[in-house]
């Protein structure tokens, strides 16, 4: 018993010295004390970060339903990442208040990255926002470096309205698809919660509307231009007017020749009869999406020139309705006659290489596939220069090509357990493979190529390579 307790005493000892000492050190920084002696070896090198957050919420949108006018953003909300000059996480705190429980944070002099995190950030999810502040701060030998470090948004958020004329002329069946290229949100009728985005430099959206009258129409557009950078609080209102197919006004002139028409006093009336049928019943008349973007900040906001947008098959007019002033492409994909179907992403133009340690890590792999006509097939290929990576292929019924739209209960089965599913979207899809490049890489080096082919409803098709090499 005795010999416990004399180890024990010395260890009291010690821990009671380094507390009082850590206390002494504290005290000598702020200056609530000289003590020209005390720990003069251990204090040299040491100053204190006094770090405050200042959390900004992103202006409300007037429009938005799901807005609460006194929802804020609490600096305990935040977590805590300090790094060094070359990367090297330093310190991590849950939440500020358990940094502010833990006492001045002392660090030894030198440049630290102060990043400051609320929620987490996802490349596309619905009430998902994402804030951020990050601050570069010097730690001076007994100093006390104090820093106010501000937080805002930091990725896309989009509220989405609809005007009343686009109420009137479609159907509440109407279907809006986002993508950012990396994820993809669907929103129908009365979706109430509000889209969110990682930044990239891509937004499109794909409206698919069915008129009153039962036409339907698909619009594409891409959002994404320089006046978005640095904006991430997005008020998009959908206004719909209406272009006739056939140019008919022209032969009108000819009803003026009669002179006697203006003599009848109840004629001039007759007029306003036409407007009151809202829809036109034998569909004469093609809906153009007006799309108005609005940058919301919480001192001003950007008016974005509207853009117009006739359905897939016609001309996107970009500011000026029926021209054709905007090519069409990928930036456009609206300004193509035929909207054929379209696969990017990174690793066709030249493979994704990285060695088989980083592959084993995993990495984020997807392509964007869009087929403003509707996805009819998704035809996959998979070829590589292992072997055995050939055989496991085999030995999952995928060594020749299959269709993702119409697989084998043993195809799906297997794709499913490896993150892969029968596209669910008609009209935009990512063809997400990071979860095969762990896999791959325990066959070793080489080559492994995946052939994608895209076929629309109208037949359209667009193939695209991607390969992975592995060294």
């Amino acid at each position: 018993m005795k010999k416990h307790y004399s180890i024990l005493i010395p260890l009291l000892f010690v821990g009671m010295l380094f507390w009082n000492t850590s206390c002494e050190m504290e005290k000598e920084l702020r200056g609530k004390t000289e003590k020209p002696g005390s720990s003069a070896q251990s204090t040299d090198s040491l100053g204190i970060l006094q770090l405050n957050l200042h959390p900004l919420k992103e202006a409300p949108v007037a429009k938005s339903k799901t807005y609460t006018p006194d929802e804020e953003l609490s600096p305990d909300d935040f977590s805590i990442s300090i790094y060094d000059e070359n990367g090297e996480l330093v310190h991590y705190f849950e939440t500020y208040q358990e940094m502010l429980t833990q006492g001045s944070l002392m660090l030894k002099k030198g440049t630290y990255i102060v990043k400051a995190t609320c929620g987490n950030l996802l490349e596309a999810a619905f009430d998902a926002p994402f804030y951020v502040g990050t601050d570069t701060v010097t730690i001076h030998a007994k100093e006390v470096a104090t820093i106010v470090t501000e937080c805002l948004l930091d990725n896309k958020k989009i509220t989405i309205t609809l005007s009343e004329n686009f109420l009137k002329k479609f159907r509440d069946d109407y279907t809006i698809i986002m993508t950012n290229g990396q994820g993809i949100l669907t929103q129908k009728h009365q979706e109430t919660r509000i889209p969110f985005f990682k930044n990239s430099q891509l937004l499109e959206f794909i409206i698919h509307v069915t008129t009153i009258a039962g036409k339907d129409f698909t619009y594409s557009i891409n959002l994404f231009n320089n006046d978005l950078s640095g904006h991430n609080n997005l008020l998009v209102n959908l206004d719909v007017i209406e272009e006739p197919e056939e140019p008919k006004d022209p032969e009108e002139p000819k009803d003026p020749e009669e002179p006697k028409d203006p003599e009848e006093p109840k004629d001039p009336e007759e007029p306003k009869d036409p407007e009151e049928p809202d829809p036109d019943p034998d569909g004469s008349l093609t809906p153009v999406i007006k799309v108005d973007v609005s940058l919301i900040e919480r001192e001003y906001v950007i008016e974005i020139p509207s853009d117009f947008v006739n359905p897939d098959g016609g001309n996107s007019g970009g500011n000026n309705p029926g021209g054709s002033d905007k090519p069409g492409g990928n930036d456009n994909p609206g300004g193509d006659d035929k909207n054929p179907p379209t696969i990017t992403g990174n690793g066709l133009s030249a493979p994704i290489t990285m060695s088989v340690a980083d592959a084993k890590k995993g990495a984020t792999v997807k392509l964007n596939i869009n087929t403003p006509k509707g996805l009819k097939n998704l035809h996959i290929q998979i070829s590589t220069s292992s072997a055995d990576f050939g055989s496991a292929l085999a030995a999952m019924d995928l060594d020749k090509q299959f269709d993702m739209m119409n697989l084998s209960a043993t195809q799906e089965q297997m794709l499913t357990s490896v993150g892969l599913s029968k596209p669910q979207n008609a009209y935009a899809n990512v063809f997400d493979i990071s979860s095969f490049v762990p896999m791959i890489a325990v066959f070793g080096a080489g080559t492994y190529s995946f052939k994608l082919t895209a076929v629309d409803k109208d037949g359209q098709s667009v193939t695209q390579t991607l390969t992975i090499k592995l060294t």
